[in-house]
C-alpha cells in the first residue's frame, strides 16, 4: 500500500498525537525470530517474526496488513 493511503487512513488526532510524539524502537533477536517493540505516546506494538517469511499484522492505528521482512 502506498504510504500516503495510509497517511490519508489516519484520523486527525493520531497524526497530531504522531508529531509530538517522541516514538521509541526496540529491536530485538532471538535465533531466528526478531522482535521489533514499538512505543508511540501510550500504545505499545510488539511485531515478531523470522526474516522472508509473510506474517500477519495490525497498524498502531488497527489497520490489518500482511508484512514480508527481507
Amino acid at each position: 500500500m502506498h504510504m500516503g493511503l495510509l497517511y490519508s487512513a489516519v484520523p486527525d488526532n493520531l497524526k497530531e498525537m504522531a508529531k509530538n510524539s517522541k516514538p521509541s524502537i526496540e529491536i530485538t533477536n532471538s535465533g531466528s525470530s526478531w522482535t521489533i517493540k514499538t512505543t508511540v505516546s501510550d500504545k505499545v506494538k510488539d511485531t515478531t517474526f523470522n526474516i522472508g517469511e509473510e506474517f500477519d499484522s495490525q497498524s498502531l492505528t488497527g489497520q490489518p496488513l500482511k508484512v514480508t521482512f527481507l
